[in-house]
């Protein structure tokens, strides 16, 4: 079978499952996006292996830029909050790790963050280690997905983002997140015997509730520092905006 006529025949659909809310919604809130697939050969295998195989790569295509339309929106236009910890010092590093633990914790809980997203530096330094941390059932979940680590108070879960840099110093929220694709096209761009390049077109509605991101100052000379100390001058002038307002008003 060629590559158009399993596109036309026997692909009408692909199945999109991510950890959030599938709806349907007005065409016109949708947006238009576009990827590649580049497809290795596959000589050795049966023509139903290789279709399924084809089949699975752009499902995998497909969620992982959905994944990072959504990740990316959260972090730029997420309400920004900060997790102060820089100024906890103790006599050993355990002490100072484990109260550390204890801070960022307790204030994920004080923020009301029920959806948390992060790296596995902040997640194996920082939450699972808590108490008040509860393990998912281990799953066959493959390498470079969005996965579910567990979650804390029994209440807020807990995701990885393999595609996070380790260095990152943040996590991102949210209440819930509904989303949508259809429209799904796919054409053979490049078609040659050993690597053919498939072009994936497709819609994508997603709509965030109460996005947010949460920077973890963890020390005086990291970048989210300057933001953190830039964020309290900003306060320190607005309450004194704030102050010389009601001293007028009250003359």
């Amino acid at each position: 079978m060629e590559l158009e006529e399993f596109f036309k025949n026997d692909f009408k659909k692909i199945d999109i499952d991510l950890p959030f809310k599938r709806v349907k919604s007005d065409i016109s809130n949708y947006q238009k996006y576009s990827l590649s697939v580049n497809l290795s050969p596959s000589v050795m295998e049966s023509e139903e292996m290789y279709f399924d195989k084809v089949k699975e790569n752009i499902v995998n295509e497909v969620n992982q830029y959905i994944l990072k339309v959504i990740i990316g929106d959260i972090k730029s236009n997420g309400s920004v909050n900060f997790i102060d910890v820089s100024n906890i010092i103790d006599n050993t590093n355990y002490i100072t790790m484990t109260t550390m633990m204890r801070k960022i914790v307790s204030e994920i809980k004080m923020l009301n963050l029920p959806n948390v997203i992060t790296n596995g530096r902040i997640s194996s330094e920082y939450i699972m280690d808590s108490p008040a941390f509860n393990l998912a059932p281990i799953k066959n979940q493959k390498l470079n997905e969005f996965t579910k680590q567990g979650n804390l108070f029994g209440s807020i879960d807990v995701y990885i983002d393999s595609f996070m840099k380790w260095s990152d110093d943040f996590i991102l929220s949210y209440d819930d997140v509904y989303y949508d694709v259809s429209d799904i096209k796919i054409s053979v761009r490049q078609e040659c015997t050993f690597s053919p390049v498939l072009k994936v077109e497709f819609i994508i509605y997603h709509n965030i509730i109460n996005p947010k991101l949460t920077y973890i100052v963890e020390n005086l000379t990291s970048d989210t520092y300057s933001k953190y100390k830039a964020e309290l001058r900003n306060k320190r002038i607005d309450n004194l905006l704030d102050y010389d307002k009601t001293l007028e008003s009250n003359l």
